[in-house]
C-alpha cells in the first residue's frame, strides 16, 4: 500500500529536484546554518554524503547503514553508528553519527553503552580476519555545536575507539563536484523523496533553497494503481506531478479543495486527483 498523506487546504508537496552545485551548496550552508527541525532526517541522510564522498573509492569499502532510517536502531542492524564503512582488506572501521543541535558527553556515553552491545554480535566476523584488539574504529560525530571537553579515545569490548568532533559548519566549503552531487542524488534526494518520508521534511529541503513547493515541476511517472472510481473498478495511475497526481487512501467524503477532488469508492478506498488530469487520466 502506498502511503500518501493528504494535508486539509494545503497543495501536496512536491518530489525534490536534482540538484545542481548551487542547490548542493544551499544545503551545506543551511545545515551549518542551525538544526534542521526534522528530527534529524536532513542531517543523517547529509552525513552520510559526506562520509562515503571522503571515503573515496567506494569499492574498498564494505557499507552497513547508509539510507536507515533515523529511527532504525544500531543493536537491530548491528551498526557502530549512524553509518559505517569498514574496509575491504584493512583493520580499519569508519563510523559517522549525526546529531542535531549540541553534542554533550551524555549522547557519547549513550552511544558508547550502545556498542558495547553491538561489539559482541559483530566479533566473530571482525575476528575472523584479526584479533578485535588489531582493529581500529574512527568514529565520527557531527553536530551543530560541541560542549567543551569530550572524550575522544576508548576502548570498547576490546576495541580501540578514537572519536572525531565535527561541526557542520566544519564542512559549508566542501567542493560541490560530480561526485559529491552523485552520492547527493542517489543517498540525499532519493531517499527524501520516498513516499514514507513526511512532507514536512521535503519542505524544510526546500527552505533551504528558498523555494516553495509550487515552483518545482517533478517529471511524470508510475507511482501505483488503485480503486479509481465510483463503480470500484481499478484503472492504473501514472501522474506524480503537482497537476497530475492519482492517490489513494482510506474512505472518505467526495470533497474539493484546491483543485484536489476525492471520491468515496465502492471498495473502501479514497481517490485524490487534480482536476486538470488529461483525459486519459479523469476518474469516471
Amino acid at each position: 500500500m502506498l502511503r500518501i498523506s493528504f494535508q486539509t487546504n494545503t497543495a501536496l508537496i512536491a518530489p525534490l529536484p536534482e540538484l545542481d552545485a548551487e542547490s548542493g551548496q544551499k544545503i551545506l550552508a543551511g545545515v551549518a546554518a542551525g538544526n534542521t527541525g526534522t528530527r534529524g532526517v536532513i542531517e543523517q541522510r547529509l552525513t552520510d554524503c559526506i562520509a562515503l564522498r571522503e571515503a573515496g573509492d567506494l569499492t574498498r569499502w564494505r557499507l552497513r547503514g547508509f539510507g536507515d532510517s533515523v529511527f532504525t536502531t544500531n543493536t537491530s542492524q548491528k551498526k557502530l553508528g549512524d553509518a559505517e564503512l569498514k574496509h575491504a582488506t584493512e583493520n580499519r572501521i569508519v563510523a559517522v553519527e549525526a546529531h542535531g543541535g549540541r553534542l554533550t558527553e551524555k549522547y557519547v556515553q549513550d552511544h558508547l553503552f550502545t556498542m558495547r552491545n553491538v561489539l559482541p554480535l559483530r566479533l566473530e566476523e571482525l575476528e575472523d580476519r584479526t584479533p578485535i584488539g588489531d582493529w581500529q574504529l574512527a568514529l565520527q560525530f557531527f553536530a551543530h555545536d560541541l560542549d567543551a571537553g569530550l572524550s575522544e579515545d576508548h576502548v570498547v569490548e576490546g576495541l580501540p575507539v578514537h572519536i572525531i568532533y565535527r561541526r557542520f559548519a566544519d564542512v559549508v566549503e566542501m567542493p560541490v563536484d560530480g561526485d559529491l552531487l552523485a552520492l547527493l542524488s542517489t543517498y540525499f534526494t532519493e531517499y527524501l523523496n520516498a513516499v514514507h518520508v513526511h512532507s514536512r521534511t521535503g519542505q524544510a529541503v526546500l527552505n533551504l533553497f528558498d523555494l516553495h513547493p509550487a515552483d518545482i515541476r517533478p517529471p511524470l511517472r508510475f507511482i501505483s494503481s488503485g480503486c479509481l472510481n465510483q463503480s470500484g473498478t481499478t484503472r492504473l495511475g501514472y501522474c506524480s506531478d503537482l497537476e497530475n497526481t492519482v492517490m489513494h487512501r482510506q474512505h472518505g467524503p467526495t470533497t474539493r479543495a484546491h483543485g484536489i477532488q476525492s471520491i468515496q469508492c465502492a471498495h473502501g478506498l479514497l481517490a485524490i486527483q487534480r482536476l486538470n488530469l488529461p483525459q486519459k487520466f479523469q476518474l469516471t
